[in-house]
């Protein structure tokens, strides 16, 4: 790999990103949130990707190869405004479509309490977060991975 172009990403670019997430994730990852959630977890990847790629306000990088065009990496990321004393509008979801299926991230039910806590908790540390950042969120999820004789290496 002599060349790395990074561009902006197209929802062409779903299959690829998630290839790389999932890969990025060690396989104890997939089994720990595997055994908790009601979906598989790279189901969950393939769908939560999707929202974020169609939602404007979430931004992602690609890093692909020159030469061969693959993609080797991606970055996610968005920041959410300083919050305002402005009391938001209620958003109006009658006409949108039910779904049958649960949340991307439902709990099994044999573990939802267990779950709550762990919920709980990140709530807090999350709290935490905000407070070191003067109101301001940022977030980044990256997913870069080189692959070396068939070995997810992730950064």
């Amino acid at each position: 790999m002599e060349a790395i172009e990074i561009r902006e990403s197209t929802v062409e670019d779903l299959n690829a990103i998630t290839r790389i997430h999932y890969a990025a994730l060690s396989e104890q990852s997939h089994e720990f949130y595997g055994e908790f959630f009601a979906l598989e977890p790279r189901e969950i990847l393939v769908k939560s990707t999707t929202k974020a790629l169609n939602q404007p306000d979430q931004k992602f990088l690609v890093a692909s190869d020159k030469s061969s065009g693959e993609m080797v990496g991606f970055i996610r990321y968005f920041i959410e405004p300083a919050k305002t004393t402005e009391v938001p509008v209620a958003e109006n979801h009658e006409n949108e479509p039910s779904h049958s299926e649960p949340p991307l991230f439902a709990s099994k039910e044999h573990v939802k309490e267990l779950w709550e806590r762990f919920c709980q908790r990140e709530d807090e540390m999350e709290a935490c977060y905000v407070d070191a950042a003067k109101g301001q969120r940022h977030t980044c999820e990256c997913g870069v991975v080189a692959i070396t004789s068939a070995r997810a290496v992730k950064c």
